[in-house]
């Protein structure tokens, strides 16, 4: 498993620039809007339409759907190099290593340009399988070819850490603090070297400085960042005072949590376990094995500790929610949709991404109707979401419902979705009712919007499409 804040900060700077964050999720659980024969009149533009797919459903969280996207990708185009990237992150997020050293070689070989996060990507993998030896020497290549290349010490910190080798992982990681005193996974991995020397004040110090600087490592279903934040201080504090039996299921739900923050998924699992074990009726202790659970792919198990946090506090939106997305992966739609809907019954305040979220689910059983039935409602609550307007505009789409979806695309740019993607669907949907001078027009937008991007491959894609518009002009 690649850490949450590497994976961020790679991601960034290769995924995301061949589409942005926002409009990948929205595309993540939509059926394709792209007829079979524009898929096989541009095969590339298929490829680019597999991609933007994986990379939605990556960005929530279904690492096996982006795998099956990447995949398909790769059958049409299998020399290029950024598909195996994004697939081994994909294998990598469900802990398949072996599945993801085999892409992430393929990677190294044939994309030249992002060799050294490749290294990093790779070593992770090596890391996950124990080969200390071969996870080492990706990552002492990666730090000799730029010794500024922080990710790769911190990663590095943490390969040492899982040996035992202390002393190493602490100059590695005073090293990376030494170039970027802001990287609050180096001020997490310190703090576990602190706390294996006893050093407990200063544990609790870089503890506290990671949360400072990234609240992403927080659990956000706590409440507010600032509440969050004193929660999870509270617990790390609590788990200092040793020999207090009362504290210590507190304790081992602190060790879980700072485990999970690391990635250490199955020290994770056994800390709350314990947890559970010491207080049968820990909420948080089942809740966040669930969550740990959802990380790993094992969404069954998932479900029966989320079952159990239900019959502890049945009236916690949050959980049902969580609980909608596990059944949704293990092919539960229905239960899915139960789930949403009873979040929704339960929210103080109607919230417009639930509603949005079971508009997917909907999408994703075939139910059209009852998905631009849910979106228009995230849309009335919320008329800023831009997200909303295109997952409608998509299914409009699949209806051939095509002034609908043109209404709807222009919203979502008009609410900052200006992206390359927007202006493509929309030019495809004045295709489909004739509007060929507008369809070339949007489609120049988004080819000049590709450019601005440095994304060649998009832009060339879709000037294809406009010259074969153009002939029939």
């Amino acid at each position: 498993m690649l850490p949450f804040h590497i994976r961020t900060l790679i991601i960034s700077a290769l995924i995301l620039s061949a589409l942005p964050t926002a409009f990948a999720a929205q595309t993540s659980s939509t059926p394709s809007t792209v007829d079979a024969p524009t898929a096989k009149s541009f095969p590339e533009s298929e490829v680019e339409r597999l991609t933007a797919t994986g990379l939605g459903k990556f960005s929530q969280g279904d690492f096996q759907g982006a795998v099956s996207e990447f995949t398909n990708a790769i059958k049409i185009n299998p020399k290029r190099g950024g598909l195996y990237l994004q697939r081994g992150l994909a294998q990598l997020e469900q802990e398949n290593f072996s599945a993801a050293l085999g892409d992430l070689d393929t990677a190294y070989e044939l994309d030249k340009g992002n060799r050294l996060a490749v290294l990093v990507c790779r070593g992770r993998a090596y890391l996950g399988l124990k080969k200390y030896d071969a996870a080492m020497a990706d990552l002492n290549t990666a730090i000799a070819e730029d010794p500024k290349f922080v990710l790769a010490f911190i990663s590095r910190a943490d390969a040492n850490l899982a040996q035992a080798k202390d002393d190493e992982a602490l100059s590695d990681l005073e090293q990376a603090l030494s170039l970027d005193p802001k990287q609050p996974k180096a001020y997490l991995l310190r703090a576990r070297y602190y706390k294996r020397k006893n050093k407990n004040e200063l544990a609790l110090k870089d503890f506290n400085t990671a949360v400072s600087l990234d609240s992403s490592f927080l659990d956000r279903e706590y409440g507010t960042p600032s509440q969050a934040e004193v929660e999870l201080r509270d617990h790390f504090a609590k788990s200092l005072k040793l020999g207090k039996k009362k504290e210590l299921s507190a304790q081992l739900i602190e060790r879980g949590m700072a485990a999970e923050r690391s990635g250490e998924y199955l020290e994770a699992i056994r800390e709350f376990t314990d947890a559970i074990s010491d207080t049968p009726d820990s909420l948080e202790a089942y809740k966040w094995r669930a969550s740990v659970y959802m990380h790993m792919s094992y969404f069954d198990r998932a479900i029966i500790d989320l079952n159990h946090a239900i019959e502890i506090t049945p009236k916690d939106a949050n959980l049902y929610a969580l609980r909608a997305k596990a059944h949704l992966e293990t092919g539960q739609g229905e239960k899915a949709i139960a789930d949403y809907s009873k979040a929704i019954e339960l929210s103080n305040k109607p919230l417009a991404s639930l509603f949005e979220a079971r508009g997917l689910v909907y999408s994703r059983l075939g139910k059209s109707s009852e998905a631009i039935i849910d979106f228009g409602k995230s849309i009335e609550l919320d008329p800023s979401a831009s997200t909303a307007y295109a997952d409608r505009g998509l299914e409009y789409i699949v209806h051939k419902r095509y002034q609908d979806a043109i209404a709807d695309f222009s919203n979502s740019i008009e609410r900052g979705q200006d992206l390359a993607v927007c202006f493509k669907f929309r030019g495809q949907s004045k295709n489909y009712i004739g509007d060929k001078k507008g369809a070339v027009a949007d489609l120049e937008k988004a080819a000049q919007l590709y450019k601005n991007q440095n994304d060649l491959f998009g832009s060339r894609q879709v000037e294809k499409m406009i010259v074969e518009l153009k002939k029939s002009i």
